[in-house]
């Protein structure tokens, strides 16, 4: 690599500045989404992520009621592998209203609340 004319050999190493680790960390935290504290089941089989969060649902029961996530789940889906105790599937984004979400999964998993 060659110096500029500004350079001398004291400020320019060829090298990148080291990130701080702790800085690092505070990046992927913020860049986390929160699991819905309503419609996270441990037996689902569906991740869905609006806005920051993210729900764990039901493939049948989202088929059964809507013919738009029936024709998507019936396309092939990448497999899902077993990270420790927990499956890490790839979520489904979707962009619309978060509360509008929590009113349709409130509808369909508990229609009486």
């Amino acid at each position: 690599m060659q110096m500029s004319e500004q350079e001398t050999p004291d400020t320019f190493n060829g090298k990148r500045k080291r990130v701080d680790s702790s800085a690092a960390d505070a990046m992927s935290i913020d860049n986390a989404k929160k699991k819905s504290t309503d419609f996270w089941f441990k037996d689902g089989n569906l991740t869905l992520e609006v806005e920051d969060t993210q729900y764990r649902v039901h493939r049948s029961v989202l088929s059964r009621h809507s013919s738009v996530f029936l024709d998507m789940l019936e396309l092939p889906q990448a497999e899902t592998t077993t990270d420790g105790a927990e499956d890490t599937q790839i979520p489904v984004c979707l962009y619309d209203a978060k509360k509008d979400w929590d009113n349709l999964l409130g509808i369909i998993y508990d229609p009486f609340r």
